[in-house]
């Protein structure tokens, strides 16, 4: 089991590569926690065309958190609604 905690910082003008996920033992997923630090700011979890006005993203609203799991190979990236707030993501490779 792998276990990484990293701070990323996200912007509004431009989405950022949070966490790839890599095969687990047997292929299983990689449990993902983020935690927008923000006091203020919500933060938009999705694909490469995610948008700072959660048209094309999950709101993480600040102080909030998302969880979930993630595949093979894929990716999650982030946009804040404005600023430059910075979030914790966790990743648990099993």
């Amino acid at each position: 089991m792998a276990f990484t905690s990293t701070a990323v910082a996200t912007n509004s003008s431009t989405a950022t590569l949070v966490v790839q996920a890599t095969n687990g033992q047997g292929g299983a997923p990689a449990n993902l926690l983020i935690y927008n630090k923000d006091a203020s700011i919500t933060v938009y979890l999705g694909a490469a065309d995610v948008d700072n006005a959660g048209v094309r993203g999950i709101p993480i609203p600040a102080g909030g958190t998302y969880s979930g799991n993630l595949y093979s190979n894929e990716k999650m990236y982030l946009m804040s609604a404005s600023g430059t707030p910075s979030v914790i993501v966790q990743l648990n490779r099993v």
